[in-house]
């Protein structure tokens, strides 16, 4: 993964994202839109959880944040990019928007 630590003209833009919870398998943080974030020139991530739990969180790279927070539920998280890839290596989420989760498929 390549990462552009200049911040020049020609640096990537910070990139939006959110997660998508499809089934809330705890009942704490329930579904839809749950926390919205960017990912930073420098690869770094940061993020914020919607209320009523509005607590940030910062990453070192989007992976990292996809291990604690994508990952531990693959068919029920969805991360969502609110802006173009315009160039950026460094993360996308692995199925394309068809193979994505629907609400029938974590049991909804």
């Amino acid at each position: 993964m390549e990462i552009d630590n200049g911040f020049s003209e020609n640096s990537n833009p910070p990139r939006r994202f959110y997660l998508e919870r499809v089934k809330d398998e705890t009942g704490v943080s329930r579904t839809g839109r749950v926390l919205e974030g960017v990912l930073w020139q420098n690869g770094e991530v940061t993020v914020q959880w919607r209320p009523p739990h509005s607590t940030m969180g910062f990453y070192h790279s989007m992976d990292e944040f996809a291990v604690i927070h994508v990952d531990c539920h693959p068919s029920c998280n969805v991360v969502r990019w609110l802006d173009p890839h315009d160039g950026w290596h460094c993360f996308d989420p692995p199925s394309p928007p068809s193979a994505r989760p629907s609400a029938q498929d974590c049991g909804g």
